[in-house]
């Protein structure tokens, strides 16, 4: 019931869910991946970044739970888990199951990235085949390279400027727990910066939003 410290009333009150709820959402998954691989899509991603659902069950933030699906990282992550083990189990091995993961909420007490590191190894772990980096939440908003704190602080990041990504540093401590394909997305528009993430950095594959909308 954490609500979030902006929008002037845009966003509701949250309400806790119960477990009955948490259980239902679960189930909403896997019915959604079940459907979309008898329809003949190659794959499903959980999206757990930028403060939607799970990413808001990682963040000790935005979860204040005392039962099992709050408190610890691992019961934090519980529910994350469990979708991508039972999408895993209702699908096949070779309907690609993959999750979109914070490296951190760039907040004070929230999820960091040593959280990420230890939850992506669970997630390879759980099944997942690949996981996508990207960062933040609408309280901060790294995944589009702004600082609310600090307005100003994407442009005075060099290193940003010329490799392009936002999120590439956090790759080195990724991999030395993961050995599935990583993706790096954010902060891409040149093919040169695509191809120097994945020839210098140990990026596997590159994620593109903006630049697919705005020349499709």
């Amino acid at each position: 019931d954490i609500a979030l410290k902006m929008g002037n009333g845009r966003f509701g009150q949250p309400v806790p869910l119960n477990d009955d709820q948490i259980e239902q959402v679960i189930e909403s998954f896997v019915n959604a991946a079940r459907i979309l691989r008898s329809t003949g899509f190659d794959g499903v991603q959980i999206h757990a970044a930028h403060g939607y659902l799970m990413s808001q069950f990682l963040s000790p933030l935005s979860n204040r739970r005392i039962d099992q699906w709050g408190g610890s990282l691992e019961n934090r992550a519980r529910i994350l888990l469990e979708i991508v083990r039972r999408v895993r189990e209702a699908t096949s091995d070779d309907f690609i199951v993959a999750a979109k993961l914070n490296s951190a909420d760039f907040q004070r007490g929230g999820f960091s990235e040593d959280d990420s590191v230890i939850v992506a190894k669970w997630l390879q772990e759980a099944g997942c085949d690949f996981i996508e980096v990207s960062g933040g939440n609408y309280e901060q908003p790294r995944m589009i390279d702004f600082d609310r704190k600090d307005p100003l602080a994407a442009s005075k990041r060099e290193s940003t400027r010329r490799r392009e990504a936002y999120f590439l540093d956090f790759v080195p401590k990724l991999r030395q727990a993961v050995s599935i394909p990583v993706m790096v997305t954010g902060g891409f528009r040149s093919v040169a910066a695509m191809v120097e993430a994945i020839e210098l950095d140990g990026v596997d594959l590159i994620g593109l939003g903006r630049p697919m909308i705005i020349d499709p």
